[in-house]
């Protein structure tokens, strides 16, 4: 008899992190993640949180605190790289990316995209994955994804540059309550959510 597999999961690490393009679910973008298309990769992510913001409300009377509602409004999630993804940069900030094969001497392969441009304040959200190492109590190693449903991207940073260590370069968004799942389709209970997380190992 084969002992039921553990849902005691441990997440260890940060591998992955990408736009989707609204018709890729998150497990089959985390499973294809070494090809994700350039547009959407974050490369060489180096971190990221996912905060919840909530509000709330006493109800009060009779001399004392009767109950306490809370409620969820939206979450934040940050994502650091060492890298600038400059197609990604164009698609979060909705700007175009500029290339020259040539130009004066010395500057061949010329890249260009404004920063903080007035008109890349307002874009259109996505979902967003991140992708994760894994395993269970049993040492058997997975991986762990966190996916995220609609996603309004912020402004971004670059923290730096820096004597010897350089820029870092930071992704800010809103992840806004969503009707609809990763794919736009509505989910079945009419409610709405942040995200999902999801596990899987080999078979």
């Amino acid at each position: 008899m084969t002992a039921p597999a553990s849902t005691n999961i441990s997440i260890f690490s940060l591998s992955h992190a990408q736009l989707l393009d609204g018709a890729t679910d998150f497990l089959t973008a985390g499973l294809a993640w070494a090809t994700a298309p350039d547009d959407l990769d974050l490369y060489g992510v180096r971190n990221a949180t996912v905060t919840p913001n909530t509000s709330n409300a006493s109800n009060t009377g009779d001399d004392a605190v009767l109950d306490y509602y809370n409620w969820l409004d939206d979450a934040d999630v940050a994502i650091e790289q060492g890298y600038v993804s400059l197609k990604t940069l164009a698609r979060i900030t909705g700007q175009p990316l500029s290339s020259t094969a040539s130009g004066p001497a010395g500057a061949a392969r010329i890249l260009g995209i404004d920063l903080y441009h007035e008109d890349s304040m307002n874009v259109a959200p996505f979902p967003m994955l991140l992708r994760c190492p894994a395993s269970d109590e049993d040492g058997v190693t997975g991986s762990a994804l966190i996916g995220l449903y609609k996603v309004k991207p912020g402004p971004f940073t670059l923290n730096g540059p820096q004597y010897k260590t350089g820029v870092a370069f930071s992704t800010t968004g809103k992840c806004l309550l969503s009707r609809k799942d990763e794919l736009g389709q509505p989910f079945a209970d009419g409610k709405r959510r942040v995200g999902k997380l999801i596990t899987f190992f080999p078979g």
